[in-house]
């Protein structure tokens, strides 16, 4: 009869004990899998773009383009060794201690530049940029942020004010992270007379496709 006893009790026991192992892995792998989606979820988010090419609108010194507009512009590049054209928008234009403040945050975390004061009666500008990149051909490392820009006067003549000419010369502020496409961003920064506000700022590479945007 104890041996009996001892047989049930035993079988009881292994029951249990594998009831308990069975929840355990369903458990752990619940857990694995809910982490799988969670790691898949956030590469994702990471991974994607910003949405469908912009539309977008040829300009020219007689059409020019306004703040949050996009036009096309040309941006080197390296795998084909020629120009090809990207939509480019100028989403935002600051000018004096706001303008300053950005150019001087960005170089101070950044060695490619050092900053200087804007002359008496000039002031810093900085113009925000977006590019999109999704259909420009990059190689195995990418493709950096950067654009070609400069400074006219409205008719594309020299910058003028109360007959006096000036020269800006445009720094493009951009990290150092490559890119594969997607939208990203940057900064055109120059220099003008506090009261020159009569100007243009093209975007895109000499003797190529451009983009006018009127300045502020």
């Amino acid at each position: 009869m104890k041996n009996e006893i001892k047989t049930i009790l035993c079988c009881v026991f292994s029951l249990l004990l594998f009831a308990a192992c069975a929840e355990s892995d369903s458990t752990d792998s619940d857990t694995s899998k809910s982490d799988t989606e969670s790691v898949a979820e956030e590469s994702e988010t990471e991974s994607s773009y910003d949405g469908e090419k912009p539309d977008t609108t040829k300009s020219s010194y007689t059409s020019l383009l306004e703040v949050g507009s996009w036009g096309v512009c040309a941006k080197y590049c390296v795998k084909t060794e020629e120009y090809e054209d990207v939509p480019v928008s100028i989403t935002e234009i600051v000018r004096g201690d706001e303008a300053a403040q950005l150019v001087l945050d960005f170089m101070t975390d950044n060695d490619a530049y050092e900053y200087t004061e804007a002359d008496e009666d000039s002031e810093w500008v900085v113009a925000r940029y977006e590019l999109w990149l999704d259909d420009f051909t990059v190689d195995t490392s990418g493709t950096d942020k950067s654009v070609t820009a400069f400074v006219t006067g409205a008719d594309g003549d020299t910058l003028t004010l109360n007959e006096e000419q000036y020269y800006a010369t445009v720094i493009t502020l951009v990290d150092d992270e490559y890119v594969y496409g997607g939208t990203v961003e940057g900064l055109l920064a120059f220099v003008l007379p506090d009261e020159l506000d009569d100007y243009v700022i093209v975007v895109g590479e000499y003797d190529e496709t451009n983009a006018y945007f009127l300045g502020q």
